[in-house]
């Protein structure tokens, strides 16, 4: 997967989703504002519940030819013929996601050291994510990566790399100086007073820096 500069910013789905009709007025106002590659995380709903947030997040998506994808489970992701998946060190290996999903689908890997990041290509991998950079709230086990592992990482692939963890304004643009392809952010994001502004800021800072 080639990542162009409006594949820069990954937008991740908040932890919760509380109230539906405002979070996809929001995802609506961040595509609007130039998001080209969303990621529907699911902690919260049932099977069931989860297909109707894919199937209107797909939409949306399709609708600012956004890419859209599922993390980690790749049932949901079939059966809302999603993009494609991004899955972790625990989840379905790379070899058999592949076969499931097929040659044409996206799949995402998430990464912590060099190591993972050199299988992840060495198995065909579309892109790795690489993190924690940061130190982030939004997961309670985080190994944290860091800035120097991320060069290490770059100068050991050659596919796209989104980093990922405690991604801020104040910070993201350094995971470009150095070596990320792009960098995925929640709550520099959901956690602002408004999604458009956050979107455009966070863009801003990405531009200045090139």
């Amino acid at each position: 997967m080639k990542l162009s500069e409006q594949h820069k910013i990954c937008l991740i789905t908040p932890p919760r989703i509380d109230h539906p009709d405002q979070f996809f007025r929001q995802v609506e106002d961040a595509l609007a504002g130039g998001i080209r590659f969303v990621q529907f995380r699911n902690k919260q709903f049932s099977k069931k519940e989860a297909l109707g947030i894919s199937l209107k997040l797909r939409d949306l998506c399709r609708r600012y030819q956004s890419r859209y994808l599922i993390n980690d489970d790749i049932d949901l992701a079939m059966v809302s013929d999603a993009d494609g998946v991004h899955i972790g060190q625990e989840d379905f290996p790379l070899a058999l996601t592949r076969k499931i999903l097929g040659p044409k689908k996206i799949i995402g890997v998430s990464t912590h050291n060099v190591d993972q990041a050199v299988e992840a290509e060495k198995g065909g991998a579309d892109y790795i994510g690489f993190g924690a950079v940061f130190q982030t709230s939004s997961k309670e086990k985080t190994e944290l990566a860091g800035l120097q592992r991320l060069i290490e990482c770059r100068l050991a692939v050659s596919i796209p790399i989104i980093a990922i963890g405690g991604i801020s304004l104040s910070n993201i643009a350094s995971v470009f100086k150095n070596g990320a392809s792009g960098a995925a952010v929640i709550s520099a994001v959901w956690d602002q007073d408004s999604t458009a502004a956050a979107v455009r800021d966070l863009q801003k800072e990405i531009s200045t820096d090139d």
